[in-house]
């Protein structure tokens, strides 16, 4: 179990450090060349860390029904799919994707504090 934890750990800060590589490009409007680092990679590892967080929530006996903080975390996911979509966008302005950018780290941050403190208001 330790073992996958410290997987899961890793994949998040993999999975996060490409996000914010990607939206650095996108903040200076920098296309990304190779599609393999541009989609590929990260839905490998965003795959992954999606199958590592289930298997950790089913070892552990956590289950989003009965764990309030892992259902909001699952919520915080699917907003910052969709962040994270809408920032790497081709088709919107620049300002909005920088801000959907901001919005998705942010939302980022929160899902790390909730899974650290294992609670809905981890700054109480």
């Amino acid at each position: 179990m330790t073992t996958l934890w410290m997987l899961h750990i890793s994949l998040v800060s993999l999975s996060l450090s490409l996000f914010v590589w990607r939206g650095m490009y996108m903040w200076r409007e920098a296309p990304i060349r190779l599609h393999v680092w541009k989609r590929m990679i990260p839905d490998m590892i965003d795959t992954l860390l999606l199958i590592s967080g289930i298997s950790l929530t089913y070892i552990l006996g956590f289950s989003p029904w009965h764990d309030d903080w892992l259902l909001i975390k699952l919520v915080g996911l699917i907003v910052y799919i969709f962040l994270g979509i809408m920032a790497l966008r081709e088709s919107e302005t620049l300002w909005l994707k920088r801000a959907y950018f901001m919005l998705a780290l942010l939302v980022a941050t929160y899902m790390i504090a909730v899974a650290h403190s294992q609670s809905v208001f981890p700054w109480h």
